[in-house]
């Protein structure tokens, strides 16, 4: 690892490394760790869930478990989503195309914060940011965002304004 200013870079050697290491395998866990949190917090709320963790159907009656799509496939449910829920890993400084592609079909995001996405999106503004460690604010701010559809809307609107130039920008690279 390098440091550069308090932060860890790594290389190329060590993405190598943590491969034979298993890192995808502990990268599902921790997954299936917080979306276990997550859903522990928000056991009120109706919850549909793409991906893998079928065992937690029956701990969480409100909990809809859809197996993994396609990418392609993903479009349809986003469309039809007022609010969209995304777990980042914690070590992550990046984002993922579905949460554009959430923002870009109307549904409000709402995301633990990575230092990618805190750049050009700002919560309460374009997206709401969620604290991941505790994630106990989730519930007052889906709450938020299903009760008031001028406040979602607005949100939304400002988030697609945000994410058309940079999905192309992701689109063409």
């Amino acid at each position: 690892a390098v440091l550069i200013e308090n932060k860890f870079e790594i290389t190329d050697e060590m993405r190598t490394v943590s491969e034979q290491l298993f890192i995808p395998e502990l990268d599902l866990f921790s997954n299936c760790r917080k979306r276990m949190h997550i859903l522990r917090v928000m056991r009120d709320f109706p919850v549909t869930l793409f991906g893998k963790c079928d065992v937690l159907r029956d701990q969480f009656p409100r909990l809809t478990v859809h197996p993994p799509v396609t990418y392609r496939e993903l479009a349809g449910p986003l469309s039809r989503s007022k609010v969209a829920l995304n777990i980042m890993p914690e070590y992550y400084r990046g984002s993922h195309e579905r949460m554009f592609d959430a923002m870009l079909s109307g549904a409000a995001l709402v995301t633990n914060v990575s230092s990618f996405l805190g750049e050009d999106y700002r919560d309460g503004e374009s997206v709401r940011y969620y604290q991941s460690a505790v994630a106990d604010d989730l519930p007052e701010i889906i709450n938020s965002l299903l009760s008031n559809d001028h406040y979602r809307q607005t949100l939304t609107r400002s988030a697609a304004a945000i994410s058309r130039p940079l999905r192309a920008v992701l689109i063409a690279v």
